[in-house]
């Protein structure tokens, strides 16, 4: 369980079991209002909340933007895998656009958006 959280203000800073964190917009809303969570210095999420239940979230130690060498292999391999790239991001494109023309007035920002979008594209997986 979490010990009681400092309201939420754009900016405000806290420190959490020895982790340094900032209250920043989600990029989501609620009924119109921009949400705020607190975040990590690497840009990750500090805090879950699962069935109402708040759960704290270490930091990982390599932020997301972070990438790492890629072992040297054979070209056929490297063009199959950079065609499957193109195929996975046009099969989640195809998902977006088909879950925007089911529900044009849904907020795409949301996690149930997200939720939709990734089932059509098991979906399309599937097929």
């Amino acid at each position: 369980m979490v010990k009681r959280l400092p309201k939420k203000v754009e900016g405000a800073e806290f420190s959490y079991e020895g982790h340094h964190l900032t209250c920043k917009p989600t990029g989501r809303e609620f009924n119109g209002v921009p949400a705020l969570a607190w975040f990590h210095d690497n840009g990750e999420q500090a805090f879950r909340s699962v069935n109402g239940a708040i759960t704290f979230i270490e930091p990982s130690e390599n932020s997301e933007n972070q990438t790492h060498e890629l072992p040297t292999v054979d070209d056929v391999i490297v063009k199959k895998y950079e065609g499957k790239v193109v195929e996975e991001e046009y099969l989640y494109q195809l998902a977006w656009n088909i879950a925007k023309r089911r529900f044009p007035s849904m907020n795409d920002k949301t996690d149930t958006f997200g939720m939709i979008v990734n089932s059509i594209k098991t979906a399309l997986y599937s097929i």
